[in-house]
């Protein structure tokens, strides 16, 4: 508005393009899917296109799970119950539902081999309601945590090998406290009744249970520390 003699406050400003909402939400950084109350895929960004290895116009207007069906080959696989109870969570109760991590394998395109790749998400589903508070869409946002989760595999099985080794050696000092000393003098004892023969027989069969006696104290701890230690 003009004031003062034509002067220019500097407040208007013209206004600018609608914004390409789909547009913006297809180049979103993050990976998002747009569900129908059917569950039928009705948007994607490009982000979870690029995640998923599919493509939009083989997705959108197909039913979630025929997209992303289980690993067929892994009888283990919960990703289809886990996923539809967290999604009918949201429809029941119209409130937003976090996932646990969760193994939801991807297949692969032909071009890139093909089969199914061993994935982890971390998901998060939530309802978009209309102005009479009624489910219009579901809004499932996936986070690739597949390299976390091999990471913490790998460390939980670091734990399990170090835990083994410390119980191996827990049970070479029990070993060696009790079994391999009660050993050790039974060896002593024929050594000595071995020395007190004059039959030369008897004496050459003490020798014999005496050697193997060493031997076995010798396999033990060579089982129990295969290192030498």
């Amino acid at each position: 508005m003009a004031v003062g003699g034509g002067g220019d406050t500097g407040g208007d400003h013209p206004a600018g393009p609608t914004p390409d909402f789909q547009a913006l939400f297809e180049a979103a950084p993050g990976c998002f899917l747009v569900l129908d109350p059917q569950l039928g895929i009705a948007a994607v960004s490009d982000a979870y296109l690029a995640a998923t290895m599919t493509e939009r116009a083989d997705i959108v207007g197909r039913h979630l799970f025929d997209v992303f069906p289980d690993n067929p080959d892994d009888p283990t696989a919960d990703g289809v119950a886990k996923l539809g109870a967290s999604l009918q969570r949201v429809i029941e109760h119209l409130r937003s539902d976090t996932m646990d991590d969760q193994k939801y394998d991807i297949r692969r395109p032909d071009d890139q081999g093909g089969g199914l790749e061993v994935r982890y998400w971390s998901p998060v589903n939530t309802p978009v309601l209309d102005g009479s508070a009624s489910l219009v869409y579901i809004i499932h946002r996936v986070e690739d945590v597949t390299d976390r989760v091999r990471v913490e595999q790998e460390l939980d099985a670091a734990r399990a090998q170090q835990a083994a080794l410390a119980e191996r050696a827990r049970i070479g000092r029990e070993l060696n406290d009790r079994i391999l000393l009660r050993i050790s003098t039974n060896s002593m004892d024929l050594a000595s009744a071995m020395n007190r023969s004059n039959d030369p027989e008897v004496t050459d069969r003490i020798r014999s249970v005496i050697a193997d006696l060493d031997a076995t104290i010798q396999e033990i701890r060579t089982t129990i520390f295969p290192s030498g230690t």
